[in-house]
């Protein structure tokens, strides 16, 4: 009778310990899926912050172009910064120039505006929304 009691307390013992073993190991995975989800994160953002420096330094190529010729215009102008792509378009109001930005790096866009003052081959920064 002796016997019985001590397999049954053998039972439980063993019982805990595959509970317990479930239990770290449910721990252990969502520790690496929020791991991976940090890293996706930190990557969504890093891919973000450069579609953003492609826009601005595609601007600044935009004003160096209305810097050699006040009456420079285009309309869905294409170019390639890196990586990156960069749409523009140019609009003139007076001595204003606003120019209009889409970029892209992998699958990550960024939008931005920029608008200028020209006045004899010197340049005014008004908004500069990149």
């Amino acid at each position: 009778m002796n016997n019985i009691k001590t397999n049954q307390k053998g039972i439980a013992a063993l019982i805990l310990v595959v509970v317990i073993g479930a239990v770290v190991l449910v721990m252990g995975k969502s520790l690496a899926f929020i791991g991976l989800s940090h890293s996706e994160a930190a990557q969504a953002y890093s891919q973000g912050n450069t579609a953003e420096e492609i826009a601005a330094t595609c601007a600044e190529e935009v004003v160096r172009r209305f810097q050699i010729d006040e009456n420079y215009s285009a309309s869905d102008k294409n170019i390639s910064i890196g990586t990156g792509q960069c749409i523009y378009t140019t609009a003139t109001n007076g001595q204003e120039r606003t120019i209009k930005i889409n970029t892209q790096y992998n699958n990550y866009y960024f939008e931005g505006v920029v608008v200028i003052n020209v006045n004899s081959g010197t340049i005014s920064i008004i908004n500069w929304g990149v």
